[in-house]
């Protein structure tokens, strides 16, 4: 039997609390993932129409929101011990072959403000974040 194994490339934080995978955008919050979890707190709550424009207007704002965040929350390790991270959307690089990194390693100036902003809204413990270089296995 074989593994899969993914490198991680990110410009982020760690989330190392053992709570946080019992966090309610978990599991709590009625099944609510993280980007309806963060979009509820900025406001933008899952709508009670199902409707299909309902749900097509509701995901477009949940993306806009997310775009303007420029973060994301992933995870690495493997399926059965993971951790948690969160990372500026466009400096996280996943792959399970070898691939070229686009560009520099320099980060936006307002990185760290978007993910200190990030991590308040999410209730995340926020340090001071810097590259991190891991992988997954599956």
């Amino acid at each position: 039997m074989g593994y899969d194994i993914e490198g991680i490339l990110f410009y982020g934080v760690m989330v190392d609390d053992e709570p946080i995978i019992m966090h309610a955008w978990d599991i709590g919050a009625g099944g609510m993932d993280w980007e309806e979890y963060y979009a509820n707190k900025k406001g933008l709550p899952y709508p009670e129409d199902l409707s299909r424009n309902s749900m097509r207007e509701y995901l477009d704002k949940r993306r806009q929101l997310l775009i303007k965040a420029g973060c994301t929350i992933d995870w690495h390790g493997d399926n059965d011990s993971y951790m948690v991270y969160v990372a500026l959307t466009d400096h996280n690089h996943k792959g399970g072959k070898p691939s070229k990194v686009i560009g520099s390693l320099d980060v936006p100036q307002d990185a760290d403000e978007k993910i200190k902003a990030f991590c308040e809204v999410m209730g995340l413990k926020y340090e001071y974040p810097q590259w991190w270089l891991t992988g997954s296995r599956g």
